[in-house]
């Protein structure tokens, strides 16, 4: 009849998807109460909780590669995208019904939960594709700028839309770190010594937060610690301890390469208190 009809359950899912990728990775907030988040996010977050638990892995993980059939989830997965298709109704579609002034009007088979456009509106959209996602990342970075006080915000949407969010090998800071713990490496969070297989990086203020790698972040913790730390906000003591050593980093890489970017940048970071004030706007 000329018409193109989506279903709300394929809608839902690709938002399951999305959600995911944006809570687990960057545990973003979306809303201007704390107490009572959107429903979509809420959902979510249970499942992440869940899936956590199942599975043992704190690991941030693309939504794509999970594997909920045998972690015996995917009644849990049904449940969340109901919900996402109940609100997707409730709350969302009719919105759109006002967007008469740009000449697209939608019609709603609500008791069929689909979405039907015409063949033209389709083409419209696909044609316009490139412009439309990236004014949809801007608009949707701009409301989130609001809520979070993170930095990189397109950035991390960018990477949310793309379905991957990069981490590169922290390996290339070791040989900073160890002119510190060369011989005896110690875990930051424990201060026991570390065996070398052992041995890991990680992000004293979370990844998901600063979504960089800065040497002044960076210290050895023991595997299990940082698999199990997550997205866990530091302590001020730790942030306090993390303030001593950036110092004694900087004395050491001062002395071994007095020029070199990574000693002007731990510089900079100790002069402007980076350790706190990246800690306090964590912590919002």
């Amino acid at each position: 009849h000329g018409r193109i009809i989506f279903s709300l359950k394929e809608i839902s899912e690709r938002c399951f998807h999305y959600y995911w990728n944006q809570t687990i990775f960057f545990d973003l907030v979306q809303g201007s109460n704390p107490n009572k988040p959107p429903i979509m996010i809420s959902e979510v977050k249970k499942l992440i909780a869940k899936y956590q638990e199942v599975s043992d892995n704190y690991f941030p993980i693309v939504c794509a590669k999970v594997d909920f059939s045998s972690l015996k989830l995917e009644d849990d997965v049904n449940k969340l995208i109901a919900v996402y298709i109940r609100t997707l109704k409730r709350d969302v579609s009719f919105r759109f019904t006002n967007l008469s002034s740009v000449n697209i009007k939608y019609l709603y088979m609500i008791e069929k939960d689909t979405i039907t456009f015409s063949p033209d509106h389709v083409f419209l959209f696909r044609e316009n594709n490139g412009f439309l996602f990236q004014a949809i990342n801007y608009r949707w970075s701009q409301m989130l700028e609001s809520f979070n006080l993170c930095p990189k915000i397109s950035t991390k949407v960018k990477a949310i839309h793309l379905g991957k969010p990069k981490r590169k090998s922290l390996n290339v800071w070791k040989k900073y770190l160890d002119l510190l713990e060369k011989d005896s490496k110690r875990c930051f969070y424990t201060s026991k010594e570390l065996q070398e297989e052992d041995v890991s990086i990680d992000h004293v203020i979370p990844w998901s937060f600063m979504y960089s790698d800065d040497l002044w972040n960076l210290v050895y913790c023991h595997k299990s610690i940082n698999s199990k730390k997550s997205n866990r906000t530091p302590t001020k003591s730790e942030i306090e301890k993390l303030k001593q050593r950036n110092l004694k980093l900087y004395q050491a890489i001062l002395t071994k390469s007095p020029n070199s970017k990574a000693t002007q940048e731990l510089k900079v970071a100790i002069d402007k208190e980076y350790e706190t004030k990246f800690w306090l706007a964590c912590k919002g």
